[in-house]
């Protein structure tokens, strides 16, 4: 629920350096806005995200070192702005604003949202949405070397 503005919990798994990496959400602040581009609305959310590595599969990597956790944290970044922009195309394809988008709008840009109400969901696929991510990617020290489980 990211473009709603509430992320509780949730796993990523992405893949980083040939290595199948699982992150478990630790904390997320989400926060929404309608701001004005020129004489169009815009919707702006911003997700700044901490995750905790919790699997490694794959070969080893170097989860103590600062550039690793860093790496890692973009990669969680572009898969939540992926899964972001994902679920956005469907609903905006539906015509639905599941996200609240409208109230947005309504509570920070009263003029624009008076523009638009009449045709409100039909006009949401028209509005652009910003979407930033900040991944965090944090290692407690719980998954140092991955256990390895050979045959038989």
């Amino acid at each position: 629920m990211w473009l709603a503005g509430r992320a509780v919990r949730g796993t990523i798994v992405a893949n980083y350096d040939g290595v199948r990496v699982t992150m478990r959400l630790e904390h997320a602040n989400i926060q929404r806005s309608a701001v004005r581009r020129g004489s169009q609305v815009a919707i702006q959310i911003r997700i700044d995200a901490i995750d905790q590595v919790v699997e490694v599969r794959g070969h080893r990597i170097k989860l103590s070192r600062p550039a690793t956790l860093h790496a890692l944290g973009v990669v969680l970044a572009a898969r939540i702005r992926h899964r972001a922009q994902e679920t956005l195309a469907v609903t905006e394809r539906a015509h639905i604003d599941a996200f609240g988008f409208g109230r947005l709008i309504a509570a920070y840009q009263p003029q624009a949202w008076r523009r638009l109400q009449a045709h409100w969901p039909m006009a949401m696929s028209t509005i652009p949405v910003e979407i930033q991510v900040v991944g965090h990617a944090r290692n407690t020290g719980n998954l140092v070397n991955p256990i390895t489980v050979a045959g038989g």
